[in-house]
């Protein structure tokens, strides 16, 4: 799969969708990224993929975080950030 560039700043639980063209260049269909207070992880992003089975997720720090999603369906990363904000999405 090829990677897009993205914009989901951390907001409440709501589902929100991926965003233009996100789906058909990653396989990633929605999304919502939270604060975790009281957790090791300070941020949880969840999101749903419709094909697809290895993700890569970048915030504005430049940090990366890999997921092997083996099925269809939801699926999360937990991690820490000074920039949360997750940018790009392979």
């Amino acid at each position: 799969s090829g990677g897009i560039f993205v914009h989901w700043p951390v907001g409440n639980a709501t589902w929100k969708p991926s965003g233009p063209g996100v789906e058909a260049a990653t396989g990633v269909s929605r999304y919502k990224l939270v604060r975790t207070p009281g957790s090791p992880w300070d941020y949880r992003l969840d999101f749903t993929n419709v094909w697809g089975w290895f993700f890569v997720f970048a915030d504005e720090s430049g940090d990366d975080y890999q997921v092997n999603a083996l099925v269809k369906g939801d699926h999360y990363v937990r991690y820490n950030s000074d920039k949360p904000t997750i940018v790009y999405v392979a």
